[in-house]
C-alpha cells in the first residue's frame, strides 16, 4: 500500500493511500506471492521483498477442488502450499511496470530468506537464508516425495500439478546427506553493473 501524507509532509496528521501490489493467487487478482516480510528500497526506489511463509505450510499438498476431507473449503493458510518455498521478489515503483511483482529468486527448502541489503554501489544484493531444513533437517539420500497441488489458471480454471518435493535440505553444498547450513548470499551481475 502506498501512503501519501497531506502536502507531502512527513508530520502530516492525514494521508491518502492506494493499493500498490497485493499478494495472493493471480486467479484472485493477486501478484503471485504470499506472506510478504522484509522490504528493501534500492537506489532507484524499487521495492525488493522477501516472503516468510511458515515452514509447516511450505510445499504442502492442496487437494482437488480445494476442499478438506469433510468437503469444507480450505482456509487461505491451508492453500499456502501452492506457493512452494519462500522467495525473493522485485517490484518496480515507477514506469509502465509499476506495481507488478517479478519473482527474482526461490529460497532453499524449509528456509526463510531475510534481511535484503544492497551495497552502496548497488552492485551486490545481500540476503540471508535462515534455518534451511527447519522441519526435516538433513535431506537423506536425496529423498523426495511426489505431491499434488490444485492450481488455477489466470481465468480460475483448476488443474492438478504434480511436484517432486525434496524432504529436508542439503543447502548450500547440495551434496547428498550433507547438513543444511544458514548463510548470507551475495548476488552480483556478471558484468559488474548495478543490480537494476
Amino acid at each position: 500500500m502506498r501512503l501519501s501524507e497531506q502536502g507531502n509532509q512527513p508530520d502530516a496528521m492525514t494521508f491518502s493511500w492506494q493499493m500498490f501490489a497485493t499478494g495472493g493467487e493471480v486467479a484472485d487478482g493477486g501478484s503471485g506471492f504470499a506472506n510478504p516480510d522484509n522490504l528493501l528500497f534500492d537506489g532507484k526506489g524499487n521495492v525488493w521483498m522477501v516472503t516468510d511463509m511458515s515452514t509447516s505450510k511450505q510445499n504442502q499438498p492442496v487437494p482437488s477442488s480445494r476442499v478438506d476431507e469433510k468437503g469444507q473449503p480450505l482456509s487461505q493458510t491451508d492453500l499456502l502450499g501452492v506457493y512452494g518455498n519462500n522467495s525473493v521478489w522485485f517490484l518496480p515503483t515507477s514506469g509502465e511496470n509499476a506495481g507488478n511483482a517479478y519473482l527474482f529468486a526461490i529460497g532453499p527448502m524449509e528456509c526463510e530468506m531475510t534481511g535484503p541489503c544492497l551495497s552502496p554501489d548497488q552492485q551486490t544484493l545481500f540476503m540471508s537464508a535462515q534455518h534451511p531444513g527447519e522441519a526435516n533437517g538433513i535431506r537423506q539420500n536425496m529423498a523426495s516425495q511426489e505431491r499434488q497441488f490444485a492450481m488455477r489458471t489466470t481465468d480460475a480454471q483448476e488443474f492438478m500439478q504434480t511436484r517432486l518435493v525434496p524432504i529436508g535440505s542439503n543447502w548450500p553444498s547440495k551434496t547428498a546427506n550433507s547438513p543444511p547450513l544458514p548463510g548470507v548470499v551475495a548476488i552480483r551481475r556478471l558484468n559488474s553493473k548495478q543490480i537494476v
